[in-house]
């Protein structure tokens, strides 16, 4: 799963998404905002009303994102549910991410309340986590042939067209391209990522004063050892068994002690990479 870490380092490489909100990208999730395209599933009309959407009691709702989001062929993901909602009455949200997606999301969302759920457009309403693949997806080549925010599943629905208009005067919601220029001119994109070159230098300082410690007490704990084991070999004559001490630390302690040491920090190394 991708950490905060990996979301804003992947942002503009495996991931384009648009519009970017920095407060959205949390620990290891993004989340997704409520649009004004919204339909009851019941009756098949808009329930877009002064704002927010409304969900009637026991009835779905098809409501899209404010964001279209592309990742490539190494990333997949999966909507979840946010528990401010599921805490009012709505139900689970369980759909995925397929590897190579681009477009604005449609979710479908209950509400098993008596009352009226209200989204307020612009607020988030859905968490989406994203993994890596263990192997990539055939690039250019989807799991899926669905156009890009599943149009489709909402034929038969009143002002779906307005949507349509909506979405191809707006490019950027469907081509990937127009999509990655659309997130690379944005303050909000920029913004986070001069927070997360601040955040990575600060955490690299932190790790780099934490690793020097670890070696210094490594290389003082290693010397320790060489010098008390050769030490009394060079103030107390003890003829053969001198020399025997001598050669010890001289040509087997200490070369196994920069062996140790050495292996240690490209281990580490191998590690961090």
């Amino acid at each position: 799963m991708l950490s905060i870490v990996d979301l804003k380092r992947e942002l503009g490489k495996n991931i384009y998404i648009y519009p970017v909100h920095i407060e959205s990208i949390k620990s290891n999730s993004i989340d997704l905002h409520v649009s004004k395209f919204a339909w009851s599933l019941s009756t098949k009309k808009s329930i877009y009303n002064d704002g927010y959407v409304d969900i009637p009691p026991n009835d779905t709702a098809l409501v899209y994102t404010e964001e279209s989001i592309y990742v490539s062929n190494h990333i997949g993901g999966a909507y979840n549910s946010k528990v401010t909602l599921v805490s009012q009455g709505a139900g689970h949200i369980g759909t995925c991410l397929d590897a190579q997606y681009i477009g604005c999301s449609l979710i479908a969302i209950h509400n098993h309340s008596k009352s009226i759920l209200k989204l307020k457009v612009g607020s988030e309403f859905v968490t989406l986590h994203l993994w890596y693949l263990n192997t990539p997806d055939y690039p250019d080549a989807p799991s899926h042939d669905n156009e890009p925010g599943h149009p489709r599943m909402l034929n038969g629905y009143e002002d779906v067209n307005s949507y349509i208009e909506w979405r191809d005067q707006n490019t950027w919601t469907t081509r990937k391209k127009d999509l990655y220029l659309k997130m690379m001119d944005s303050s909000e994109y920029q913004q986070c990522k001069k927070e997360f070159q601040k955040e990575l230098d600060e955490f690299n300082r932190n790790r780099i004063k934490k690793r020097a410690k670890k070696y210094v007490i490594i290389f003082v704990i290693l010397s320790v050892v060489c010098l008390l084991i050769s030490i009394p070999a060079y103030f107390h004559n003890l003829g053969a068994f001198s020399i025997f001490m001598q050669n010890i630390g001289q040509w087997i302690v200490f070369p196994i002690a920069v062996s140790f040491f050495t292996t240690f920090i490209i281990v580490d190394l191998k590690n961090k990479n």
